[in-house]
């Protein structure tokens, strides 16, 4: 207990170090530039252009991997995804808003360009074709038709439409898998390691999965044993070193929370599993949005759709999605899981709990210091007593 005391200590001080390194000083400056990728789906109200960048670099270190919004006062129009910019910036409440005067596109040269071009190119179908650029390579979820967005958002599978540590740890097992123990750990951790640094944005979740399964695999390959819980608070300390603006985003905590409840919670079978994530994050969830108990169920039972989707998907990035048989089965694949998404959309409860955020990240830290102390089945307590306070909630 007091190693596990001394790693919390290291997250919390690595947290308010991150916390306060993090917050920009409001000001305004003229005459920026800054260059990224869009982010989502621009649009035009009749006097401006409206869209989000994540921005990669620029005048200002302190914002490369955020995002900024970008207000241009003309109809733009779009020639890639990637753009420079020179204009005026304001920074309010760490919101950084962009009033660009000019706007030009550049070609990326980057493995993530290309195969996202060839992605465009080769996946025909336009609902598959946003599923893998936000489900795979991290871009926003407005990539996806709106039924499709609004389906995942009902049945509480959003968290599927951004590269999360659920991507990253299902990449990791099947990689372990296709070689014997040690090379399949190497494997492995070659595998993650180049998909999170070339492919993928970097996102809290994706940053903090990527470490923890480094170490876990780095333990396994040096026969070193690192007990679950020292690794998640040891991941998410180093990647708060790294990027300290995750300190800002509800995704650092959201995912933080959701595999803290799944190591410590009753290992029960991957139902039981899915009903601690949920308990763990929907008191957050509830506080700013609506909470979709289906995910509990459904969540389980998609696996055995998203699991070969990721699969082949991986296999078709390796080949540049140049060969068109696995091609037609990730789109096979993709419309089977977006169908399933889409049906169970129709029948998925929603609900709107009367919740702060202080209330919800409250109820959160309660349930996994309960979840520390109790033992066996009696963890089960946990989730029921943090579903039934949300019920109460309702009213």
């Amino acid at each position: 207990m007091r190693r596990d005391l001394l790693y919390l200590l290291i997250f919390l001080i690595t947290l308010l170090i991150a916390y306060w390194r993090a917050n920009l000083k409001d000001f305004y400056e003229r005459g920026v530039y800054i260059f990224g990728s869009i982010y989502g789906l621009p649009y035009y109200d009749g006097s401006k252009t409206v869209f989000k960048i994540y921005v990669k670099g620029g005048d200002l270190d302190e914002l490369k991997n955020r995002y900024a919004l970008v207000i241009y006062r003309k109809n733009l129009n779009f020639k890639g995804r990637y753009v420079e910019i020179f204009g005026n910036m304001k920074v309010k409440d760490n919101r950084i808003l962009i009033f660009a005067k000019e706007v030009s596109f550049y070609r990326e040269r980057s493995l993530r360009a290309f195969l996202i071009e060839r992605v465009e190119k080769s996946i025909k179908d336009e609902g598959v074709r946003g599923l893998v650029l936000s489900f795979f390579f991290g871009e926003s979820k407005e990539e996806l038709p709106y039924r499709y967005q609004g389906a995942f958002f009902k049945t509480g599978l959003v968290h599927l439409l951004v590269v999360s540590g659920l991507h990253v740890a299902t990449l990791t097992l099947i990689l372990m898998s296709l070689l014997p123990k040690r090379y399949g750990y190497l494997l492995s951790l070659i595998g993650v390691s180049l998909y999170s640094y070339l492919l993928v944005l970097k996102n809290p979740p994706v940053i903090r999965a990527t470490i923890m399964a480094i170490l876990y695999l780095l333990s396994k390959l040096t026969y070193r044993r690192l007990e679950p819980l020292r690794l998640l608070l040891l991941s998410s300390s180093l990647s708060l070193l790294l990027f300290p603006h995750f300190a800002l985003g509800l995704s650092f905590y959201l995912s933080f929370f959701a595999v803290g409840y799944i190591i410590l919670g009753y290992q029960g079978g991957s139902l039981i599993t899915s009903l601690f994530v949920f308990s763990g994050v929907s008191p957050i969830i509830g506080s700013i949005s609506a909470v979709a108990p289906s995910s509990v169920l459904l969540t389980p039972l998609l696996t055995f759709t998203i699991v070969p989707f990721s699969l082949f998907t991986f296999l078709s990035s390796l080949l540049a999605f140049s060969l068109k048989p696995l091609n037609l089965l990730v789109e096979l694949l993709g419309k089977l899981l977006l169908f399933q998404v889409h049906t169970f959309s129709k029948i998925s409860p929603f609900l709107l709990p009367k919740l702060s955020l202080v209330e919800g990240f409250t109820l959160s830290i309660v349930g996994l210091l309960l979840l520390y102390f109790l033992k066996d089945k009696k963890k089960l307590l946990v989730p029921l007593l943090l579903n039934s306070y949300l019920l109460l909630k309702l009213w």
